[in-house]
């Protein structure tokens, strides 16, 4: 559903913040398929910008990975640390276009599946409302 007053910019930015919140990420991006930040949150002492470039670099690490395996549809990549620091990229479609929201995390057994999956759903509807 539609906020009256809000831009879909806005909207998405919200969800994004969101999810950052509840979900107690360092970091939420979300990017185009080319790796463009479309909406990001972060600490303090995180950097958005590095994190929408590192983003970027793992959409076209997916998309040779997929192409040179056979793979139709990636649902997530993820990269850990020896420290327990995650990185994770959940890929969707909308429309004929590739997105992904990725968040970064501290701590190896610290939920985000869920959490994840209905902002995709989320994002969604709010690109569908618009």
């Amino acid at each position: 559903m539609t906020n009256p007053g809000k831009s879909s910019y806005q909207c998405l930015l919200d969800l994004i913040t969101d999810l950052q919140t509840k979900g107690n990420f360092s970091a939420t991006v979300l990017t185009d398929q080319n790796g463009f930040p479309i909406a990001a949150s972060a600490g303090e002492d995180d950097d958005v910008e590095t994190h929408a470039a590192v983003v970027a670099q793992i959409q076209k690490t997916i998309s040779q990975v997929k192409k040179q395996l056979g793979m139709v549809i990636t649902d997530e990549v993820s990269m850990v640390d020896v420290s327990g620091k995650k990185l994770i990229c959940r890929s969707f479609s909308m429309n004929g276009t590739e997105f992904i929201l990725a968040v970064l995390l501290s701590g190896r057994d610290k939920p985000y599946r869920r959490l994840t999956t209905r902002t995709i759903s989320s994002i969604q509807q709010t690109v569908k409302n618009f």
